[in-house]
């Protein structure tokens, strides 16, 4: 039997999925100490000096989705939902935000055949379609596996990833509440920064567990 070691298929997944979770984590961090403090929205700091790195890490992020290829063949669903969290990455990387709130309207677009107003719209749906694919992934994708292969260590796992995958659910509520009750202006007149820097950390958290970063919740060899 080969071990998990001189395996280097499995040592270029858990690498990937230990940068998807470094990523995910650091992300709000680093765009609060970089721009020296904090916006309505982690999508706002594109109007501040972390700019380039916010746009870097979603492309980044967009790369690495993309290629998360776990299981070969026979993982086509995960790559479905990694590759559909790809193209949501690319949406919000293309099209910025715009908070009228805070004059933070984009000059001009990637894309200049698309109206500004509607770059609002498409972010939206990268935004959405991003958590949504972030909490499928935990909840239904990184707990599966054979019942004779459900360790002690593999069902802590398990219960890691529920409890991240619920939590980005809460986050993805509580900032559809604060987008219904808002009213005029939407979400340009208040702070949905922590639910999704909380979404942010508990997407990097659970693809961290995932890659191994962890060595006392890693089975055996």
């Amino acid at each position: 039997m080969i071990s998990k070691k001189e395996d280097p298929l499995l040592i270029s997944q858990d690498t990937l999925r230990i940068l998807i979770g470094v990523l995910g984590v650091t992300l709000p961090v680093l765009l609060v100490l970089g721009a020296w403090g904090f916006q309505t929205s982690i999508s706002d700091y594109y109007y501040t000096n972390m700019r380039d790195y916010f746009e870097g890490v979603l492309f980044f992020l967009a790369v690495f989705l993309v290629a998360y290829r776990p299981y070969g063949d026979d993982g086509w669903a995960d790559s479905l939902i990694t590759s559909l969290a790809g193209g949501f990455s690319l949406l919000l990387a293309f099209f910025p935000t715009v908070n009228h709130f805070l004059n933070h309207i984009p000059e001009s677009l990637v894309l200049k055949f698309i109206p500004v107003e509607w770059s609002i719209n498409f972010h939206n749906v990268g935004s959405a379609g991003l958590f949504l694919c972030f909490a499928v992934m935990s909840l239904f994708y990184f707990t599966r596996g054979k019942q004779a292969q459900r360790t002690p260590r593999k069902v802590l796992r398990n219960g890691i990833y529920i409890a991240c995958g619920l939590g980005i659910g809460v986050c993805i509520g509580v900032i559809g509440v604060f987008a219904a009750t808002a009213g005029p202006g939407g979400t340009e007149r208040l702070s949905i920064f922590w639910p999704e820097a909380i979404a942010l950390v508990l997407f990097g958290f659970s693809w961290l567990v995932k890659g191994g970063a962890f060595p006392f919740l890693n089975d055996k060899a």
